[in-house]
């Protein structure tokens, strides 16, 4: 990832425009991503009907706002990536230009005439999608940006995509990139190993507090990395939270046996006793 420059960023705002030529979305995490002609974007929520916007993502349940603690980076409502940042990345290194949909990116919008580069540079600044306006947060060279959605709409396949003009007040929103880790702006490549140890501590202690608020979360976004045979949470830290996990669980299933026996055991009192009333009525008759 990096951090905006505002000489880049005016630099972007002179130059790019590109088109949509893709949009997708998926229900929740790891679901297949759907191919749309024209989405809706939901301010302040995401794209309707997407995993992100329902809050089923596999990140969902990552709360790093440094806006407002407690909560989901705005930033991470929706993401866009470059078609020509994808095909000069596959040339770069040389491989074949991708025959599979865009989608495979797993990436809600898809653009071309704007760069991988020139989304680097537009970090902190609004573009325009149609009749919406998104806000660019969070970059990593070409593999795409994320957003938050700061005026709802319609984007369709074929749109233009262009910056808000300067003066407008979309510029003026405030940057959230969370609180993160010391080198989690840094390329993975080049982290030292005390910024990966700082990284698994940091994530060792989000998990403790995501088992306790959201623990279907932490779950779904260890699914969503094991499904292509990765690992999101510290090896170690998963194991130990995912017995805890089955131990409440077995407590949860005990206890509701027992509520429910109690429930069997209270009617079956109850039915006795009108049985016994209704052979006296039949006696008394």
């Amino acid at each position: 990832m990096a951090r905006r420059s505002p000489r880049l960023a005016k630099k972007f705002t002179e130059s790019a425009s590109g088109e949509v030529v893709g949009l997708f979305t998926a229900s929740r995490s790891a679901a297949p991503m759907v191919s749309c002609d024209q989405v809706t974007l939901l301010a302040g929520k995401g794209i309707d009907g997407d995993r992100y916007a329902t809050k089923l993502g596999s990140y969902s349940a990552l709360k790093f706002s440094s806006r407002e603690p407690g909560t989901r980076e705005p930033g991470r409502q929706l993401t866009i990536i470059s078609a020509d940042g994808i095909e000069s990345a596959l040339e770069r290194a040389g491989l074949p230009p991708t025959s599979a949909s865009f989608g495979e990116f797993r990436r809600n919008i898809v653009v071309r005439g704007i760069t991988g580069e020139q989304l680097l540079m537009a970090q902190g600044s609004a573009l325009r999608l149609g009749s919406g306006v998104v806000f660019l947060e969070a970059i990593f060279d070409v593999s795409g940006v994320s957003c938050e959605v700061l005026q709802g709409g319609v984007v369709a396949v074929g749109d233009a995509v262009c910056p808000e003009p300067a003066d407008s007040p979309a510029h003026a929103t405030v940057r959230d990139i969370g609180s993160q880790p010391p080198g989690y702006f840094v390329r993975p490549s080049k982290r030292t190993a005390g910024m990966l140890r700082g990284a698994s501590l940091h994530m060792a202690g989000t998990l403790e507090r995501v088992m306790k608020d959201d623990p279907d979360g932490a779950v779904r976004v260890e699914a969503a990395y094991e499904s292509v045979g990765l690992r999101f949470w510290p090896a170690s830290s998963w194991d130990a939270a995912a017995v805890l996990r089955r131990r409440r669980q077995r407590r949860q299933s005990l206890a509701a046996c027992a509520a429910i026996a109690v429930a069997l055991a209270a009617a079956g009192v109850a039915a006795m006793a009108v049985g016994v009333i209704a052979m006296k009525l039949q006696g008394d008759v």
